[in-house]
């Protein structure tokens, strides 16, 4: 074989193994986009897209969570508030259309922020599917079906505390507020600041009224979520009727520069009230820290509960649609989110109280996080907790919005037709 013909050879060959070497690439090129996914989780926070992940720790763990994958492209979508006409409508007032969540089938999300009733509608019309979990391995953190499925993790839990004036239990010869008190301790304890001419605020409401019903051992619902008869008028709940009846908080309108402020938490703020019950974060502004700074004399502690109270606290849970185009990835997800359990439910506290108010001026304190972990971890979904929504109207309409049944309390009408009315208008919804 002549040179000429050798170098010819070797050239081909080279042109060939290039050409292989180019088509391996193209190949690999293909599998590798092929396997990248997508992610869409839609979370409910009135300022997420002004702080964004950095002031979000659900945000940062879903981050955390795309560094350990980075074939998966994971979106966050925030949102103030999931299907409601307008944020004006008290959170006990179930929402209209909960199915459109599918209303643009083309952007549906992976994951949607979600409250348990929303959830339980949800899953019996097919439109979110349970997770791919062991009800005994996740039961802490989840929200499960009547027959037994997971439906959806833990996001945020906001459960109702005391709040009280130290000086005026000071004055009055009091112990601080107990979650161990019983009925008969906080009434004494309620008594005391009535006479002493003090504003106790714990007003007839929803929320006020479940709780106020276990206190006496009883129930506002069923474990099926949709049956009030026989629950909401029952002889527990009408004696908790008549107990916050008897309270008589009343609301007021409060004008401040032409600005219309709830009673709570301003009230208890300026010390006009001594001792409220209400959630750790009452809206979009205000929460347990928040008040607690502004006024150092302003102390919190968990709910009595007596031996058959619960604490209906307002929850909200991440879970899986039905249209998931990448579920496999969806629940990895979500598994990964409980893969802490040691620092889970503060986790869950700092994006509870993170999601809808901007950043603290001050660090927030140790000592009162940690009550109210403790006050999560014995939490009881509130039965009567439909949506979540945060518009800045929500304390207006939570405080003056009292379903008509309720109100009519208020006025001295009789508690036991009331209450059967409030079931049978519930059911009919």
């Amino acid at each position: 074989m002549t040179y000429r013909k050798m170098i010819m050879i070797l050239i081909i060959t080279a042109l060939m193994a290039g050409c292989t070497n180019a088509n391996v690439s193209d190949k690999e090129m293909n599998i590798h986009e092929e396997e990248r996914t997508s992610l869409t989780v839609q979370l409910v926070s009135f300022n997420g897209t002004r702080y964004g992940i950095e002031h979000h720790r659900l945000a940062q763990k879903i981050e955390r969570f795309r560094a350990l994958n980075p074939h998966a492209d994971i979106m966050i979508r925030w949102v103030q508030g999931y299907n409601l006409a307008s944020n004006d409508e008290p959170s006990w007032i179930r929402s209209a259309e909960p199915a459109d969540l599918y209303s643009n089938a083309e952007n549906v999300p992976d994951i949607v922020e979600l409250v348990p009733n929303q959830m339980l509608e949800l899953y019996r019309r097919g439109i979110i599917e349970p997770l791919n979990m062991k009800e005994t391995a996740a039961s802490e953190y989840a929200i499960v079906s009547n027959d037994g499925y997971v439906l959806g993790i833990k996001s945020k839990i906001n459960t109702m505390v005391v709040y009280y004036n130290k000086l005026t239990f000071e004055s009055l010869g009091l112990e601080a507020p107990s979650a161990v008190w019983d009925f008969e301790q906080l009434n004494r304890t309620i008594d005391k600041h009535k006479t002493a001419g003090e504003t106790v605020y714990i007003p007839l409401n929803p929320y006020k009224l479940e709780w106020a019903a276990s206190l006496n051992g009883g129930r506002i619902a069923a474990l099926d979520g949709v049956t009030y008869r026989g629950f909401l008028d029952s002889d527990e709940t009408v004696k908790g009727a008549e107990w916050l009846a008897r309270i008589g908080t009343k609301y007021k309108i409060n004008i401040v520069h032409e600005t219309v402020l709830p009673q709570m938490p301003y009230d208890l703020i300026d010390g006009d009230v001594a001792l409220a019950v209400d959630h750790a974060y009452v809206d979009n502004i205000n929460n347990y820290e928040v008040i607690s700074q502004r006024n150092e004399q302003i102390g919190i502690a968990g709910l009595p509960v007596g031996e058959t109270g619960v604490n209906p606290a307002q929850i909200s849970d991440l879970s899986l649609t039905s249209r998931s185009k990448n579920k496999e990835l969806a629940v990895k997800l979500l598994h990964d989110l409980m893969r802490d359990k040691e620092s889970l439910y503060s986790d869950i506290a700092d994006y509870t109280m993170q999601a809808n108010v901007r950043p603290l001026e001050e660090p927030a304190s140790d000592m009162r996080k940690a009550l109210i972990i403790e006050e999560m971890k014995r939490f009881f979904p509130s039965a009567l907790f439909m949506h979540e929504t945060v518009g800045s109207y929500m304390p207006y309409f939570n405080q003056w919005g009292s379903p008509k049944p309720l109100a009519a309390i208020q006025n001295g009408q009789p508690i036991r037709k009331a209450l059967s009315q409030y079931a049978a208008d519930l059911e009919q919804e």
